[in-house]
Order: C-alpha cells, then sequence, then structure tokens
C-alpha cells in the first residue's frame, strides 16, 4: 500500500500528459482512422502521418500483421513487421513483409556484438532496409521494451510522421516513472492524438481523471512539423466511436481526462 501511495504523484502527471488534441494541416482538421483488424490488432491513427510517410515499421507482430498489411492496402505504402518471437506469419499483400528480428536497445545491441542473435536496433534495421532518409511511421506493441527501444526511435524524430505504440505500465510500479518519462519525451516533438485504454488490465483512480484509468493504454502521435496547429480536444472521453475493445468478451474501459 505504502508503494502504491508513493506512485500516486507519478500517476497524476501522466493523466496530465493523457489530454488529446484535434490538429490542423494547411488542408484542416486531419483526420484519424482506425487501420487493421476488429478488437486487438486494429489502432486508431491520424491519416496525415501514414500519407506522409514512405514506409511502415511494426514492432511486435506475433500471428497479427492486419495493421501493417491494411496500410499497404489503403495507401499503397511498404510496410515491415517484426518480432523475433515467432518464425512465420501469415500475409497476403505484396508490399507487406514480415521479418523474424526483435528490436532492441542501441546498448543492448553492443553487448551483443558478434554472437548470434534474433534482435538487432532500430538504426541496423534502417540501415538493413536501405531507409535512412525515408519519412516513417512506427507502431509498437512489445510488452515493455518501449522503455528500452523507443529512446532510440526518437533519435529520429525529424523523419518520422507519427507513432502508434501500447505503453504498459501495470506488470510493475517500478515502470510508472518510467512511463512518465517516456511521454515526457513524446511531447517535446509529438502531438497526442489518440487515447485508448486496454480493457483487460489494472485500473487506477487520478484526481484529475473521471472513472477509472487503464495502467496499458494505447496511443497515437503525430510530429509537429506536420501541422500548423493544434488545440485540446473538446472531447477528451474515451472510448470514441473509432475505437473497439481488445478483448470483445469484456466492456470498454470508460474514463475521462479532466481538463
Amino acid at each position: 500500500m505504502e508503494a502504491e501511495r508513493n506512485v500516486g504523484p507519478y500517476l497524476v502527471e501522466i493523466v496530465s500528459l493523457l489530454k488529446v488534441y484535434q490538429v490542423y494541416d494547411q488542408q484542416g482538421l486531419v483526420r484519424l482512422r482506425r487501420m487493421g483488424k476488429d478488437n486487438d490488432g486494429g489502432y486508431v491513427v491520424p491519416e496525415l502521418a501514414l500519407e506522409k510517410a514512405d514506409v511502415i515499421l511494426g514492432y511486435g507482430i506475433n500471428d497479427d500483421i492486419s495493421f501493417e498489411e491494411s496500410v499497404s492496402k489503403e495507401y499503397g505504402k511498404r510496410s515491415y513487421g517484426f518480432d523475433g518471437t515467432v518464425d512465420f506469419t501469415q500475409k497476403t499483400h505484396p508490399l507487406c513483409q514480415f521479418l523474424p528480428i526483435c528490436i532492441i536497445s542501441e546498448e543492448e545491441r553492443e553487448r551483443l556484438q558478434g554472437k548470434p542473435s534474433k534482435a538487432s536496433s532500430f538504426k541496423d534495421h534502417l540501415g538493413m532496409l536501405h531507409i535512412e532518409k525515408k519519412k516513417i511511421f512506427v507502431k509498437m506493441d512489445i510488452e515493455t521494451a518501449e522503455y528500452n527501444t523507443m529512446p532510440d526511435v526518437l533519435k529520429y524524430t525529424p523523419q518520422i510522421t507519427g507513432i502508434s505504440f501500447e505503453i504498459h505500465f501495470d506488470y510493475d510500479l517500478a515502470y510508472i516513472p518510467k512511463a512518465l518519462n517516456l511521454l515526457k519525451q513524446f511531447e517535446k516533438d509529438f502531438v497526442l492524438v489518440h487515447v485508448h485504454g486496454h480493457n483487460r488490465t489494472s485500473l487506477f483512480q487520478a484526481p484529475n481523471a473521471r472513472g477509472l484509468v487503464p495502467r496499458l493504454l494505447e496511443l497515437s502521435y503525430i510530429n509537429k512539423n506536420l501541422i500548423n496547429r493544434f488545440e485540446l480536444s473538446p472531447n477528451q472521453r474515451h472510448p470514441t466511436d473509432l475505437d473497439q475493445p481488445v478483448h470483445p468478451d469484456l466492456p470498454e474501459a470508460e474514463f475521462e481526462i479532466l481538463v
């Protein structure tokens, strides 16, 4: 109980960083769109970030490469799904490719130098695919490994059009300050446009939220360099009409961020 009280201020600050924004380019309001299959595996993302990307990199595929395939199909973009925990994932679109490789941090990659491994860094992937100068959209669900790998991804912020990822701080209280630190890093160069709560995870209460907030969240961001302006959305209630429950047999996690 004492440990939970100690992380309370971190949770309040995390909630303060979950306010979503409407973003605008020279054409007007940037629309959001759900890509991927129903329920688990689909993400609500800003269309502009997909339109401006040359390639999509997805991390943590397992047996579901539907997000990457749907972007290849709808936008004609080349996409790659990475996951070193499985050898093969069925895919059908010719522009979509599965690679049995995990993402790790550059620091971890250095320690593995010269050793057989099915893991490599984001920098390695850009070189391997010859996309060092390309515009990239990143999707990630790698079960807390985001804390080690995302800082390396953010080194390439100028060429990243947007990021959709799951942030996990439900497994252990130690992940809560890590989650806050990562969200602060995003706030510098990206704008949060969508939040969706996982409906099978632990929940918490905060004075700046109405309802119980999940400690596992899907977040979608767009790079500030793509937009002209942004403003707080009048709707801070979740889920939205675009969302679907991750687990269809359970009710959605309903909450509102107070502004």
